[in-house]
């Protein structure tokens, strides 16, 4: 599996024993659960990113996922419209 497009598949129960090491498109939907980090050991070869949040944990984590994506070409933000973005994300 190289795509995972649907942006709650982690809120989703999968079997501890999978580990997907080759995506290349990520959409997520913060807060990320644990489970995130035990599927996924590294975002290597990570192009494209989306993230969807609705919380103000997003700096925090997305700031973590861009650390671990070093062939990251394509990032797309959608968030709640109530939250204001941090600019120091981009620094």
């Amino acid at each position: 599996m190289t795509t995972i497009s649907n942006e709650t598949f982690f809120d989703q129960p999968i079997l501890s024993n999978i580990r997907l090491a080759n995506i290349d498109y990520l959409s997520l939907k913060f807060p990320i659960n644990d489970q995130f980090l035990s599927i996924i050991p590294n975002l290597n070869r990570l192009k494209s990113l989306s993230i969807h949040s609705s919380t103000n944990i997003f700096h925090s984590q997305s700031e973590s996922l861009l650390d671990q994506a070093p062939h990251l070409h394509i990032l797309s933000i959608y968030q709640d419209v109530s939250l204001t973005l941090s600019m120091s994300l981009f620094q």
